[in-house]
């Protein structure tokens, strides 16, 4: 369960044996494999998460990043060349220390092109 956002649930299908059927372009009976969708397979499905579910701290932790979300696309739209995700996490990281930020940027490694 990823909180506030969804529950997971991975749903075991049995794999389809091989069958008889009619070749549509001969018209003559065939066998066909268990191959394309027949093999054994796992699907996850999600479905939302009711806040009315979650423990308070984890109600709280939501509400929080619902807001600060709502604050970064209320800002890129007065500056469009902007990008959501990255006005989030500077509001998201607007407590901590530049030390902790650095740290925090350098641990998550992660570069993107600036290209809109």
């Amino acid at each position: 369960m990823l909180p506030g956002f969804a529950k997971f649930v991975v749903v075991k299908k049995p794999a389809r044996p091989a069958r008889e059927g009619i070749n549509p372009f001969t018209k003559e009976k065939q066998m066909f494999a268990a191959t394309g969708r027949g093999p054994a397979r796992a699907r996850a499905t999600l479905s939302p998460v009711d806040l009315a579910e979650l423990p308070p701290e984890q109600r709280a932790w939501v509400e929080a990043n619902e807001a600060l979300w709502r604050r970064a696309h209320e800002i890129v739209r007065r500056h469009p060349e902007l990008d959501a995700s990255d006005v989030y996490h500077v509001l998201a990281t607007l407590h901590d220390t530049p030390s902790q930020r650095v740290r925090r940027s350098l641990r998550h490694g992660r570069l993107r092109p600036r290209s809109r």
